[in-house]
């Protein structure tokens, strides 16, 4: 069978093979804070799949107040204190308006009304990283030079991952581990029984 090699921007190498096909329906992979998102969504586009990386190819995703709901922009170096009164969210009903545009489609995304939505789409997976691979990850100074400084920063979103993986539990939702390669990820992902 002849494979394509295809690189993404990170250097990653993944195989295009004629068995690499577009999962029916509507996808949708949830990650937390710097479980891969990206990389694996690059990594989709780049092999022909139809792929939404929410964070970077929508503005269906807005940080909001707690208190009045309204969009605001997230200041840079936010601290804990700011991170609690906002949270980033997506209104179920612009995503379903959004969905119903789209034909088969694997979505990425996280935000802190995950769970409202994930009615909304025909299979659903999570990103799982070990505590340690989370706080390893945390600590990286990504391309935008954020990382997270502080230990109440660190602990915040540790807090924050615990918290989601058990909704996710909750809502039997299949786990995949986020330190496979896209290849691996792809196979684990095309075994999630659709709903």
């Amino acid at each position: 069978m002849n494979q394509e090699i295809i690189t993404t921007s990170s250097g990653d190498t993944l195989r295009k093979k004629e068995n690499f096909q577009m999962l029916p329906g509507k996808t949708l992979v949830i990650g937390p804070s710097r479980a891969g998102k990206s990389f694996y969504s690059e990594a989709f586009k780049v092999a022909g799949l139809a792929v939404l990386d929410v964070d970077k190819d929508t503005t269906l995703i807005k940080w909001r107040d707690d208190i009045t709901g309204e969009p605001v922009l997230k200041p840079q170096g936010a601290n804990t204190t700011w991170l609690n009164g906002h949270h980033f969210t997506i209104k179920p009903k612009e995503l379903t308006d959004f969905l119903s545009g789209q034909g088969d489609v694997i979505m990425f995304a996280h935000c802190w009304n995950i769970m409202d939505i994930v009615d909304l789409f025909d299979r659903v997976a999570y990103m799982e990283l070990s505590p340690d691979e989370l706080d390893r990850r945390l600590k990286l100074e990504r391309s935008d030079h954020t990382a997270v400084g502080s230990p109440d920063e660190l602990e915040f979103f540790r807090k924050r991952h615990q918290v989601r993986s058990e909704q996710a539990r909750q809502h039997n939702i299949t786990f995949i581990d986020a330190t496979l390669t896209p290849n691996e990820f792809y196979n684990e992902l095309s075994q999630v029984q659709a709903k």
